[in-house]
């Protein structure tokens, strides 16, 4: 699975970040999947290998501006490129009143190909899809949906992948004088083989243990990430905002609904997560500012001081990959 920041800024841009966006990839598909999709991601998306044919799965956590700005110029690029793939759109309710009414004022056909899936609160009598344990279903993971506290309704999206099957034994397969792919391949989908010679091989002799899923919670905007309870436990990555250090949040005038890089990592730590990847960066952190207390750097040494685990801070265009069989993350 790779994971790439096309966006690591919080609220609006900076020479060095674009606004929110993130590209999730299994190596086992041929699609790749959006989660949120702020001002100008198309302009990322094209500095990437990434391509908007193969993207099928839109994911918008919330409807601030710098989290959905940019999803009617991709969906018109898509309309300009005549790509006719389905693209599903995931998002709060209020997701499709808006671009149906970018559709309307603009009369170009931006949602051609493209269903729109509205999430919402379980106290709403309308027809959307419920919040708060909802989970959707696909071929080789689910999608399961978190309200998160941010002031307006917003979700962490959770990619909890299917048990795979275990892999062929082709060493102890080899050693009976089995070469064949196509035994190899009916083994593997649990089915008996009854070779020439009348022998009959079971696919649980040849079979090796198979492998967990991984989960990944890629959360929205948040000032409680332990709301996320125990879907934290022992979670092989959760990618969420750290918009401040806990100094500066103290210090400003008018408190915002955000997240420290201390708050993110106690919770990180209390709930036993594997992999940290902090993202949602304020603008007044830089890269080796004049001014020391603007420093990125403290960030990461706030993180550092809490949480014990393998974490990073985001860059745009940083990319990651989280191992199947070992649920390493590494940086690519």
């Amino acid at each position: 699975m790779t994971i790439t920041f096309f966006g690591t800024s919080a609220g609006k841009p900076t020479k060095q970040r674009n606004l929110s966006a993130i590209a999730l990839r299994y190596e086992q598909k041929n699609e790749w999947y959006l989660i949120d999709c702020g001002e100008a991601t198309q302009h990322q998306i094209m500095k990437s290998d990434y391509r908007l044919g193969k993207l099928t799965k839109i994911f918008i956590t919330h409807l601030h501006g710098d989290h959905c700005y940019g999803l009617p110029g991709l969906l018109s690029s898509r309309i300009m490129e005549n790509i006719s793939t389905p693209l599903e759109i995931y998002g709060p309710k209020g997701i499709k009143e808006y671009l149906e009414n970018i559709k309307k004022l603009t009369k170009i056909k931006l949602l051609d190909y493209t269903e729109i899936i509205e999430i919402c609160d379980k106290s709403d009598s309308t027809s959307c899809h419920e919040d708060n344990g909802t989970k959707f279903n696909f071929d080789t993971f689910d999608v399961e949906v978190i309200s998160l506290d941010h002031g307006i309704t917003t979700f962490a999206y959770c990619f909890f992948e299917h048990i795979s099957n275990g892999s062929i034994d082709v060493k102890g397969l080899e050693s009976i004088g089995i070469m064949s792919g196509k035994i190899y391949g009916d083994l593997k989908k649990g089915k008996t083989v009854l070779l020439n010679d009348g022998t009959k091989i079971e696919p649980k002799e040849f079979l090796l243990e198979p492998i967990r899923g991984r989960r990944v919670i890629i959360a929205g905007d948040n000032c409680k990430p332990d709301i996320l309870g125990d879907r934290l436990n022992n979670l092989d990555l959760l990618v969420h905002e750290a918009t401040f250090t806990q100094e500066v949040f103290e210090n400003l005038e008018e408190k915002v609904k955000h997240t420290t890089a201390k708050q993110l990592a106690i919770a990180a730590q209390n709930g036993g997560v594997k992999n940290l990847i902090a993202t949602h960066i304020s603008p007044r952190y830089i890269k080796n500012p004049a001014k020391l207390q603007n420093d990125i750097n403290l960030l990461d040494k706030e993180i550092e001081k809490y949480f014990k685990g393998n974490y990073f801070i985001a860059n745009d265009f940083d990319a990651f990959l989280l191992d199947r069989k070992s649920f390493e993350l590494k940086k690519l």
